[in-house]
């Protein structure tokens, strides 16, 4: 609620053009002098699904119909959320001499960085939905839940990313801590096998990982059209609710002192 209130302002105050010029930026410098261009939004997804699939086919049995699909049903969104998070936490770093040189809501970096991947994911998500159609039969509801789930996991990104680019102002280590911490929770989230794989002695370990429920739920979603329980949700959505509370209490406290530190 937080962050579209923060959106609303700004939109209010005359930023959405700067938002939307740094968006269209971030995805031309994204593709700058490749020859595919935006095909790569596609390929990239569909050839990691592949060589993934391939190589976890040797080692872990997935007793899953359709792994292919179920595994681009979470390739898709992680790639998202690996790239925004990356990204945006050296963003004020990296970005020190327009900080420096000009004054606007210093939000609008992050976001801009965030709505340049969801621009990628959108253009991917299609092939998901035609092949969810053709191979399981997907109803559209099901679509619907999925961009619905996919909403709030963009304001879960935000929310970490903020939390992440603030503190790397002043502690540049939080880079490589955030690095490390993504590579690590890349294993430990239901990603490329089935929560039905972990035992149940690590069950309430892989629960308390937030993006379990995210992409258990955009795996179910596709492959076993299933909704998750009401209160799995609502405990998730208060789980969400404050890490992006407590990136934009962070933001706030420290962006003054951005110039500063840099």
């Amino acid at each position: 609620m937080v962050v579209f209130s923060s959106l609303s302002s700004y939109f209010n105050q005359h930023y959405f053009d700067l938002l939307l010029e740094m968006t269209k930026r971030e995805v031309k410098i994204k593709y700058k002098h490749a020859s595919l261009g935006l095909m790569w939004s596609i390929l990239q997804p569909i050839l990691q699904m592949l060589i993934i699939g391939f190589i976890f086919s040797f080692f872990i049995k997935m007793d899953i119909k359709y792994y292919f699909l179920f595994l681009l049903s979470g390739i898709l969104p992680w790639e998202f959320f690996l790239r925004s998070v990356t990204k945006c936490t050296t963003s004020y770093v990296d970005q020190r001499h327009i900080i420096q040189k000009a004054k606007f809501p210093l939000e609008i970096i992050v976001l801009s960085i965030i709505f340049s991947n969801l621009f990628d994911l959108l253009i991917a998500l299609p092939i998901l939905f035609l092949l969810g159609i053709f191979l399981v039969k997907i109803q559209l509801v099901y679509i619907f839940i999925y961009l619905i789930a996919l909403l709030f996991f963009v304001i879960f990104t935000i929310g970490l990313s903020l939390l992440t680019s603030s503190l790397n102002v002043q502690y540049r280590d939080v880079k490589f801590i955030t690095e490390a911490m993504l590579r690590l929770w890349f294993y430990v989230t239901p990603v490329v096998y089935s929560l039905s794989l972990i035992p149940d002695k690590f069950r309430l370990f892989f629960a308390l990982n937030p993006l379990t429920v995210f992409f258990s739920y955009f795996q179910k979603l596709i492959i076993e059209q299933i909704a998750l329980s009401s209160t799995v949700v609502f405990s998730n959505v208060l789980i969400l609710l404050a890490i992006i509370a407590l990136g934009i209490y962070q933001f706030n406290k420290r962006s003054d002192y951005f110039i500063d530190w840099l």
